[in-house]
């Protein structure tokens, strides 16, 4: 279970979705303070008087996708998923407002549309604070008290579906996949991902030159790294530049060695001989073209931020 959260400003626009697929497509399985059976200009209306009640909020609808693993489509009857929307919805602190539950039917996969007033029944504000870091604790929590399926990553993502500013992080996420294993450091990563189009800078620490992340940027489009995947913010993949770095070295040195000359000398002798100079605490963690080429990066980095204030 996953969800995807989107604000937004017009609930005739969500409804008009949500509840615009064809027949037999759409069902609506449970409404709270809106009617359910009306049509979708109706039901909007009804969201927007009770979102009146706190007119400075620019955003009062949240529209969430619920999405399933196919392998549980055969569990998820409609009674299932509207449980399990109710769950998500009042552990993220919707039990108190308006909301409408439609089933899509749509996908191979089992999945459900919310709209909901961030407005409650009392007029105040639903805080959104940290409501992504929430959301994907609620979602792992319901999936295991429930026994669902855990999705297979981004490997199992269908690509041909995507579209806009998803696609492009998929794209960028595959070619740092793809990129990745063959390179030792930073200016080699940089070099290939260029190749496919996409352009990596990195971010720094207020007016000092310490790294703190990478953007990378294809089509116009900027992501930050952990954006587009855990795996790929700035650390985890400094990380594994250093660990294909010492993989490099232990094979230069000839990292499987004779048996003969194991049972002769004693293994940790041996791995002393592979890895001599690798972790020696006078040897520098970083050769210095390499922090001249980060050195650049980062230039380039604060002129383009520079250009956007004028």
């Amino acid at each position: 279970m996953i969800a995807k959260i989107i604000k937004g400003s017009s609930f005739s626009g969500v409804l008009a979705y949500i509840l615009g697929k064809a027949e037999g497509k759409a069902r609506v399985l449970s409404a709270e303070g809106v009617r359910a059976d009306a049509e979708a200009r109706d039901t909007a209306h009804d969201f927007e008087l009770q979102a009146s009640m706190r007119p400075n909020v620019k955003k009062p609808v949240c529209h969430t996708i619920l999405s399933f693993s196919a392998e549980d489509a055969e569990r998820l009857s409609d009674e299932a998923m509207t449980k399990l929307a109710k769950a998500y919805l009042q552990q993220m602190g919707y039990g108190e407002t308006q909301y409408l539950i439609v089933r899509h039917l749509d996908r191979e996969h089992p999945h459900l549309h919310i709209c909901i007033n961030r407005v409650d029944n009392h007029g105040k504000t639903i805080t959104d604070s940290n409501e992504k870091y929430r959301s994907t604790a609620v979602c792992k929590e319901l999936t295991e008290a429930h026994q669902l399926t855990w999705g297979k990553g981004k490997d199992a993502v269908k690509r041909h579906r995507l579209r806009g500013n998803d696609q492009l992080k998929y794209q960028i996420f595959d070619a740092i996949k793809a990129t990745l294993p063959k390179c030792t450091n930073w200016r080699m990563l940089v070099a290939e991902l260029q190749k496919q189009g996409v352009e990596a800078s990195f971010k720094t620490k207020g007016k000092t030159e310490q790294v703190e992340g990478v953007v990378f940027t294809k089509d116009g489009t900027s992501f930050s790294g952990s954006h587009i995947d855990r795996s790929c913010s700035y650390s985890k993949l400094s990380a594994r530049l250093g660990q294909n770095l010492i993989a490099s070295k232990l094979e230069e040195k000839q990292a499987v060695p004779n048996p003969a000359l194991v049972v002769a000398k004693g293994f940790d002798a041996v791995v002393d001989e592979l890895t001599d100079g690798l972790f020696d605490s006078t040897s520098p963690a970083v050769d210095v073209a390499e922090l001249a080429f980060q050195r650049k990066l980062r230039n380039q980095a604060n002129k383009k931020l520079k250009r956007r204030r004028l």
